[in-house]
């Protein structure tokens, strides 16, 4: 399946913030020979979902490669000023990429666009973290806000939204709730 490129023009990536580094994260922009892994990446999350589909798992996987498809398909052409990062970590030595990271910067208003972190990586405060750092970002470079949209069925990002000082800033449309974080 053929997949748009991503935005050419691309930003330098703001310095990561020592809690990231400590952690042994870091950040570079993606390429078209990431999709693979961002493909398998976003299958994760849906994989929960799809365990009651009476499906193949041949199926499941078409599934998810078509709206993996469409999503990057939409978050391209809607944010072809975004920066589209992969997250990286270092443990024992070894790198591996172990999520993804979306923002558009070049408004007063960030955006997050996304955010997924592999299985195996979650629960570990490295998305808080992520979070963090672009909200610190975002206020060093003088940003008014930092906007997002979370999705109605994920009450866990939500919270941490909640947690980190985002707000609801108007109603959502049943799917999706807006949220707004000022700097202080």
């Amino acid at each position: 399946m053929l997949l748009d490129p991503f935005p050419s023009e691309k930003g330098s990536i703001p310095p990561i913030c020592e809690r990231l580094a400590q952690l042994g994260v870091t950040l570079r922009t993606a390429t078209a020979t990431d999709l693979p892994f961002l493909g398998r990446l976003y299958a994760g999350t849906r994989a929960a979902e799809l365990l009651a589909a009476p499906w193949s798992a041949a199926e499941k996987a078409a599934f998810c490669a078509s709206q993996f498809s469409l999503q990057h398909a939409d978050y391209v052409r809607r944010f072809p000023r975004g920066d589209f990062w992969i997250v990286s970590q270092r443990l024992d030595g070894t790198a591996r990429d172990i999520g993804r990271l979306s923002v558009e910067r070049k408004s007063k208003a960030w955006r997050l666009i996304d955010i997924i972190l592999a299985v195996g990586a979650r629960g570990q405060g490295l998305g808080a973290a992520l979070i963090q750092w672009v909200q610190a970002s975002a206020a060093s470079a003088g940003a008014e806000a930092v906007d997002l949209t979370v999705l109605a069925g994920n009450p866990r990002a939500r919270a941490l939204y909640l947690r980190l000082g985002f707000e609801d800033s108007r109603d959502g449309d049943g799917l999706r709730q807006a949220m707004r974080w000022r700097p202080a």
